[in-house]
């Protein structure tokens, strides 16, 4: 299973697809490492974000109450997908791994 920890996009550059290849390129990454469902939280008071992953696919599994430090709660969400190979015990993709 993947995980999206983060994505987000300035302002300004926002309506423009950044968001949605973000996410695909995160997709390919699960793909490539075998895995099949990739899962990610939001806030549940983020109605554009809840939006757009649903748009890409994604499925609310559950609430998480106070999932956030400062007590917000959170949709738990997933997506999933066809992997490319069956290399489950890959490495995870980190900053340093990650070609910029």
């Amino acid at each position: 299973m993947c995980r999206v920890l983060s994505v987000a996009v300035a302002p300004k550059a926002r309506r423009h697809g950044i968001g949605t290849r973000m996410m695909q390129a995160a997709e390919a990454v699960c793909r490539e490492r075998g895995l099949s469902t990739i899962r990610l939280e939001v806030s549940t008071k983020n109605l554009v974000a809840i939006e757009f992953y649903r748009r890409l696919g994604y499925r609310t599994d559950g609430v998480l109450y106070g999932y956030y430090s400062w007590g917000e709660d959170a949709y738990s969400m997933h997506k999933t997908i066809v992997p490319t190979t069956s290399s489950p015990g890959a490495p995870p993709l980190t900053a340093s791994s990650h070609p910029t």
